[in-house]
């Protein structure tokens, strides 16, 4: 299973499109996830010159909160979804990868940034998880969370005090669930 997963920062500029669709050639993808798309509606034609064809199949929230929306697409030939499952912060894609015949689930994360959002984003999310029984599961992107204070870099945010640790504390306390 080749997968890409990468925050856009928008998909308006067709430089960005042409660069995703570089990585998805270079590494020859079969499922990408893609945040903050900042689109609303997205085409076929869009597709195609992501994908490179139109055995492309896709499900996406758009304009999510602050993070402007998720994308994730796939060949048609290697997965086959069977269920979706759009959160708050997420988007859960299950089905068969045909290539071993294994059910997995997929799930493209943008967290929320405050604390009051990331438990409630936390709990969702667990919630979803032990309501299924796939028992392969694949999580990427963004949790906006660090399991270690010194794992935080180039933010104002610094996870200092009591507030930070507890953060922490919590955010490895949904990891081990």
């Amino acid at each position: 299973m080749k997968m890409l997963s990468f925050k856009t920062k928008g998909l308006g500029r067709r430089i960005k499109v042409k660069t995703a669709r570089g990585l998805i050639r270079k590494y020859d993808t079969q499922f990408v996830t893609l945040q903050e798309t900042k689109k609303d509606f997205i085409d076929l034609e869009f597709y195609k010159r992501l994908w490179g064809d139109y055995v492309v199949s896709w499900e996406a929230i758009f304009e999510n909160n602050t993070s402007g929306g998720f994308l994730c697409c796939w060949g048609n030939v290697v997965f086959s979804m069977s269920r979706v499952h759009k959160g708050n912060g997420f988007l859960a894609i299950e089905g068969n990868w045909r290539d071993n015949n294994e059910v997995i689930t997929l799930v493209n994360v943008y967290s929320p940034w405050d604390l009051e959002g990331k438990r409630r984003f936390w709990k969702e999310l667990l919630d979803y998880k032990n309501s299924s029984n796939v028992s392969r599961w694949c999580i990427t992107r963004d949790f906006n969370s660090v399991r270690k204070r010194n794992e935080r870099v180039g933010s104002s945010n610094n996870g200092g005090g009591n507030s930070g640790n507890k953060e922490i504390e919590e955010f490895n306390a949904f990891i081990e669930n």
